[in-house]
């Protein structure tokens, strides 16, 4: 699902809207591991806008880990990711660490 295309009640492709810093906030927040159970099945923009946040070498490494997850990572594991990221998004609004702005 392209960035430029979501619209409706919050979920886990809404996170590519979010500002650099708000963005970065989140990823700070969440496993590496669920981050890229979550990006399995995602377009390339969704994608790209993830790794924008990273090192250059981040950014490799991650796009690469992304690639061995996508051999093995089952419908539930990448469900269950983004279920949790949604709820550390909304813990981190809660929390005063986020802003919504949608």
């Amino acid at each position: 699902m392209s960035c430029a295309h979501v619209t409706g009640d919050y979920s886990f492709e809404r996170i590519c809207f979010l500002r650099d810093a708000d963005l970065l906030t989140l990823l700070q927040n969440i496993d590496n591991e669920d981050l890229l159970f979550a990006c399995i099945g995602m377009d390339q923009e969704f994608v790209q806008r993830i790794a924008s946040q990273f090192s250059s070498l981040g950014r490799q490494y991650f796009l690469e880990d992304l690639s061995r997850f996508s051999l093995f990572g089952s419908v539930e594991q990448i469900r269950a990711a983004r279920l949790k990221i949604e709820a550390i998004y909304f813990s981190l609004i809660e929390s005063g660490r986020l802003f919504r702005r949608d």
